[in-house]
């Protein structure tokens, strides 16, 4: 089953795998300007609610100027993984906390585009108990 939810021109794509787990996934791309607008997204696709068990897509979170230069330096740039080309990482996948109880998370890893665009691929791969 597929759903779809649209806020300003952004929206979110939900699919409910039907089967063994009836897992439900969904991708989004949020507003790449304003925070208080991707907050109101994200608040109107209520991803708990909706019952999603994966939530991936461009969150287009933050950015380096979000960071004090100290900060960066020591926390963030250190563990960093980025995903777009501009050394930033906007792209995410959240996982409900329910779906350890039958899935191990096996790989987690980052696609290099080579430019083709602006972001790198996120591949995760998920294995059944």
């Amino acid at each position: 089953s597929e759903k779809s939810y649209w806020v300003g021109t952004r929206g979110l794509l939900q699919c409910c795998l039907d089967g063994f787990d009836n897992l439900t996934f969904a991708v989004t791309h949020l507003d790449h300007i304003e925070e208080d607008v991707r907050l109101e997204q994200i608040q109107y696709f209520k991803p708990y609610e909706q019952n999603i068990d994966i939530l991936m897509g461009d969150m287009n979170s933050l950015t380096r100027n979000d960071y004090s230069d100290d900060y960066y330096r020591n926390i963030v740039a250190d563990e960093q993984i980025v995903t777009r080309v501009y050394g930033t990482r906007v792209d995410y996948i959240f996982v409900h906390p329910r779906v350890n109880e039958r899935w191990n998370l096996t790989e987690c890893s980052i696609i290099d585009t080579k430019g083709v665009n602006d972001h790198n691929g996120v591949l995760t791969e998920f294995k059944l108990k």
